[in-house]
């Protein structure tokens, strides 16, 4: 069975000011299941499971690397323990993303891993959202220290998926626009006026923007039917 993964934890050094809780995996919960029929499991890895919905399951966040900020702690899910702790096939998903149509054609996939394109020069992959086979690319996670990480990763903000990229190289599976997947930025408020794509699964938000933001919301009023 698929398990549809999040994380969260606090971190008050976020440098865009944003804050995630849990009414942020709710509602990640209750889009996954409008719009995924697969059998599946959902889970939160979290650091306190208070206001979380009862039908998440929530097991705890590990302290590995919190203390570098970012997302860094995320670069133990590449490691082959969690074929114990989350099952053989899961998918990561960022509490930003929004979902507007299927997921089962984004998530049935014969590759072991699948993840976004990136579209920052710095990192070949957006691993805010991917599917893996547990503990296929346990090389990330293997050959992880913070000291590699900073000489590899020189770019603010690219954390774990800039290791991840610099660790894989070319060649891995991705979603594209082609399959319905947008970043928020680039192709709906400046490449499509705000407007979503006829084709949208799945839309990600990165930088300054977020689907919690009025700015956002004004530019793209599809955001509130489909962000509940």
């Amino acid at each position: 069975m698929l398990t549809v993964v999040c994380c969260l934890w606090r971190d008050p050094g976020y440098r865009y000011g944003l804050r995630y809780g849990p009414e942020h995996v709710n509602r990640l919960r209750r889009m996954v299941r409008r719009h995924l029929s697969m059998p599946h499991r959902f889970v939160a890895l979290v650091d306190d499971p208070v206001g979380i919905d009862e039908d998440i399951e929530t097991i705890p966040l590990w302290p590995d690397h919190r203390d570098m900020g970012g997302t860094w702690c995320r670069v133990r899910l590449f490691a082959s323990e969690m074929r114990r702790l989350l099952g053989e096939r899961f998918v990561l998903l960022d509490l930003d993303v929004v979902v507007t149509g299927a997921l089962d054609p984004l998530f049935d996939r014969p590759e072991e891993f699948v993840t976004g394109v990136s579209y920052n020069p710095a990192a070949a992959y957006n691993t805010g959202t991917y599917l893996l086979t547990a503990g296929s690319r346990a090389e990330v996670w293997d050959r992880f220290s913070p000291a590699a990480a900073r000489r590899a990763v020189t770019v603010d903000g690219m954390w774990e998926q800039g290791w991840a990229s610099y660790i894989l190289g070319a060649g891995e599976a991705t979603w594209g626009v082609e399959d319905g997947v947008y970043e928020y930025g680039r192709h709906v408020a400046r490449g499509n006026g705000g407007a979503l794509p006829a084709n949208a699964r799945l839309v990600a938000f990165s930088g300054p923007h977020d689907p919690s933001l009025p700015a956002c919301q004004a530019l793209s009023p599809w955001i509130a039917e489909h962000w509940m």
